[in-house]
C-alpha cells in the first residue's frame, strides 16, 4: 500500500475517514501523515488522553476560533467510566468548532466511547451531517469494525483498515460495502508487516 496514493486522498475536502484496527498497529501515526498531507488546522479529541498525542499542544481556552496548526482537547473526566452528563462538555468543544471553523479537520480518537449512549451517539452523528457544509473532514478511530456505529456508514467516505483479531465476518449488517471490507481486513490481518493497511474508497474502489 503506497502511504503517497492515501496521503492524496487527504487533501480532498469533506472526507469521513475512519480507521480501524488493535492497539499498536500504528494508526495514530498513519493519521499524523494524513493530517500532514492534508496541510489543515487540526482539532485532536483525545477522551482516553492516549500519550500518542502527547507532543500536540492542549488547546488554550478561547483559543478554538483562531488557532493554527494541530491542537488537542483532553477532556477532563476519564471516558473509560463517564457518564453522558460528564461527556456533554467534549461534545461542546466539538460543536465550537463546528460553529466557529471552516475547512479544518477534527480527529475523534478511540471514538467508539462517544457511541456507548444512544443520545450522545446522536449528538456526533449530527455532527457528520454537518460536517460539508463547514468543509470539515472528519477521522473516527475504533480498535475493531465491531464498533463502527451503523448510524455512521451513510456518512463514511474511508475505510482505512489496519490488522484486528476480530472476527469481522460477525458484523456483515454494519455495512452496505461488506464483501469489500471483510476482504481487505482478512488481506491486511494476512500481511507480514504490522503497520500494513488498506484503504477502501466508499464512492469508488479499494486501492
Amino acid at each position: 500500500m503506497s502511504k503517497k496514493r492515501i496521503q492524496k486522498r487527504a487533501t480532498r475536502i469533506n472526507r469521513f475517514i475512519v480507521v480501524s484496527g488493535a492497539r499498536k498497529v500504528g494508526k495514530t501515526t498513519l493519521i499524523k501523515e494524513l493530517l500532514v498531507a492534508s496541510k489543515r488546522s487540526t482539532l485532536i479529541v483525545n477522551p482516553l488522553r492516549d500519550d500518542g498525542w502527547e507532543e500536540v499542544p492542549i488547546l488554550a481556552e478561547g483559543e478554538m476560533g483562531s488557532f493554527k496548526g494541530v491542537r488537542q482537547f483532553v477532556p477532563k473526566v476519564e471516558f473509560s467510566n463517564a457518564t453522558v452528563k460528564e461527556m456533554q462538555g467534549s461534545y461542546e468543544v466539538m460543536r465550537e468548532l463546528f460553529r466557529k471553523r471552516r475547512s479544518v479537520s477534527i480527529v475523534i480518537d478511540d471514538a467508539f466511547y462517544y457511541f456507548r449512549n444512544r443520545g450522545f451517539s446522536g449528538m456526533v452523528t449530527g455532527l457528520a451531517m454537518s460536517a460539508s457544509q463547514r468543509d470539515i473532514d472528519m477521522y473516527l478511530v475504533f480498535h475493531s469494525l465491531g464498533q463502527i456505529p451503523t448510524a455512521l456508514s451513510p456518512y463514511i467516505t474511508d475505510y482505512v483498515i489496519k490488522k484486528s483479531a476480530e472476527k469481522s465476518e460477525r458484523f456483515h449488517y454494519k455495512f452496505p460495502n461488506s464483501e469489500a471490507i471483510f476482504a481487505a481486513q482478512n488481506s491486511v490481518n494476512l500481511s507480514p508487516d504490522r503497520y500494513d493497511f488498506r484503504l477502501i474508497d466508499v464512492s469508488a474502489t479499494s486501492i
